[in-house]
């Protein structure tokens, strides 16, 4: 079985994560797996290099995408034990069949604003305001997409053994 941990950044997926891998669990965090994931320019599909403090402009003119060979491969990797794949993608939409059931992270602006502000790790993406007003922008959108979509919303401003307790039941209940 494959489940999709998702939400905005700042949401709490890599947290989630985290607290399911200590628990045994297989855990693919897109953001941390090596070479995973790229930014792409929408018209060129050249990779963008990314840094800290990218202007609006910028992060409008690029996708964040996974590479879908590499992503196959991981999911089959170890078939037939339980993969939680935590994390979001620009065309996460499209890629929602690949997983058995999909969760969303949902946080206020608030907390993602508190979140990456203390995001460990000086490069990490939501350091600069450019950043977090472009997430602003497209959280809403995004966060009922994907619940039109069939993703089960849950409160991820709970601490985040909860959050996971609650991914956990709604598993193994259905």
């Amino acid at each position: 079985m494959n489940y999709l941990i998702t939400g905005v950044p700042g949401a709490g997926k890599t947290t989630v994560g985290e607290i399911l891998k200590k628990r045994g669990f297989r855990v693919i965090d897109i953001d941390a797996e090596h070479k995973l994931m790229r930014w792409l320019h929408k018209d060129t599909r050249k990779v963008g290099n990314h840094k800290v403090g990218m202007s609006k402009e910028w992060l409008r003119q690029h996708v964040w995408v996974w590479d879908d060979a590499k992503m196959d491969h991981l999911l089959k990797k170890d078939a037939g034990s339980p993969v939680f794949v935590v994390g979001t993608a620009s065309d996460i939409e499209k890629k929602l069949s690949l997983f058995d059931k999909v969760f969303l992270l949902r946080v206020s602006m608030k907390k993602v604003r508190e979140r990456l502000a203390n995001r460990p790790g000086k490069d990490a993406f939501g350091r600069g305001e450019d950043e977090v007003g472009f997430v602003e922008e497209w959280q809403e959108e995004f966060e009922i997409g994907m619940i039109d979509r069939g993703a089960t919303p849950i409160d991820a401003e709970q601490p985040a053994q909860e959050v996971v307790r609650e991914i956990l039941n709604n598993i193994h209940n259905n």
